[in-house]
């Protein structure tokens, strides 16, 4: 589920930690389901956000966020 209490925003998954690891080389995968409610839908608005500013930077690493999946 993509809330608050699992994605973790706030704590190694911040912006400027994913940035790092893109730079460094890292291949990094965000799966979260988007729940139906605003607080992770606005998770998801920002990680797709961060995502296009990662790709458009050209970085060695990459992010992928998959935001529906079922097992």
């Amino acid at each position: 589920r993509l809330v608050e209490e699992k994605a973790g925003r706030k704590r190694a998954f911040t912006d400027r930690n994913i940035e790092e690891l893109i730079k460094l080389g890292a291949q990094m995968v965000i799966y979260g389901n988007v729940q139906d409610n605003e607080e992770s839908r606005a998770i998801y608005a920002g990680l797709s956000a961060l995502k296009e500013r990662l790709d458009a930077a050209d970085y060695p690493g990459k992010f992928i966020l998959v935001g529906r999946f079922d097992l």
